[in-house]
């Protein structure tokens, strides 16, 4: 049997047949009988409507029918219903003792079981840290050449140099692939870059663009 046999298992059950043998013509919660998480299927069969207090009764009492990891998931669980809200439910509204009482359960319990305070998992995370370190740490330095040299300064990318200095993308090219070519000067071309007074008689090189590859 998946729960303890107690006074606690025994009150849930009988809230469970009771809730089985009647018909409610008002608000009600969908309840697993045996919670997803301790292995409970979505059939019929599992599933019971109770009314928002018997709800967050129901998963009171879970809480003491089960131990260890299995208690953990049901304190969780009710402190989810105390204090999370769903647009799809009207959650029971609890008292202040009943607030009380389950904010010190989880904070009492989870103080002896986080996971985050677990020797062994710390450990783990250490060892992947370390191993991570140590990977990045021979991943070759990558070379960046995309970065464009003109007159104006450096740019990233050739849109940023037609957006900021006006020259035609294809131009742009002609420079990039042939730095040290001799500027042709004649027609639509001289229109479009005369404004940045390029010396024909000296490269593209020369006259200040260039690829700088950065590491």
């Amino acid at each position: 049997m998946i729960f303890i046999d107690n006074k606690y298992t025994r009150w849930y059950y009988n809230i469970i047949n009771r809730a089985q043998t009647r018909l409610l013509n008002c608000y009600t919660e969908r309840h697993h009988i045996i919670p997803k998480s301790l292995g409970g299927s979505n059939e019929s069969s599992n599933l019971v409507s109770l009314t928002a207090r018997e709800h967050f009764i129901c998963h009171m009492l879970l809480t003491k029918m089960v131990g260890g990891i299995q208690r953990q998931k049901m304190i969780h669980a009710r402190w989810a219903m105390a204090t999370l809200k769903k647009d799809c439910q009207d959650r029971y509204r609890l008292t202040s003792i009943q607030y009380e009482s389950a904010r010190q359960e989880y904070s009492k319990y989870f103080s002896k079981h986080n996971p985050m305070k677990d020797p062994v998992l710390q450990q783990k995370r250490v060892d992947t840290w370390r191993a991570n370190r140590a990977a990045r740490d021979h991943i070759p330095t990558r070379v960046l050449k995309d970065k464009f040299i003109t007159p104006n300064g450096i740019f990233k990318t050739k849109k940023e140099i037609q957006k900021v200095m006006g020259i035609p993308e294809w131009t742009l090219n002609t420079i990039y692939n042939n730095l040290d070519a001799y500027p042709i000067i004649n027609g639509r071309a001289s229109k479009k870059i005369d404004h940045l007074n390029i010396n024909p008689d000296k490269t593209w090189r020369e006259n200040g663009f260039g690829l700088l590859a950065v590491s």
